[in-house]
């Protein structure tokens, strides 16, 4: 890469760098969410878009009684 360019970094599933002057990377994750009660952040939607759209999460809502 070139200073720069961004991409998705490698060997992670959803992030994303950017080439900074002097052989410098900057490395960006998705924003912490926490669920809403009663739900478990599970996996991402879709590890093949770009960041920060592969950030998307799946959650596992149980009904509460």
């Amino acid at each position: 890469m070139t200073p720069g360019q961004t991409g998705k970094a490698p060997n992670h599933p959803c992030a994303g760098v950017t080439c900074l002057d002097n052989g410098h990377v900057e490395f960006r994750t998705c924003a912490a969410v926490a669920p809403r009660k009663g739900c478990k952040l599970r996996d991402f939607v879709n590890t093949e878009r770009n960041f920060p759209e592969c950030c998307e999460r799946t959650y596992d809502c149980k009904e509460q009684i």
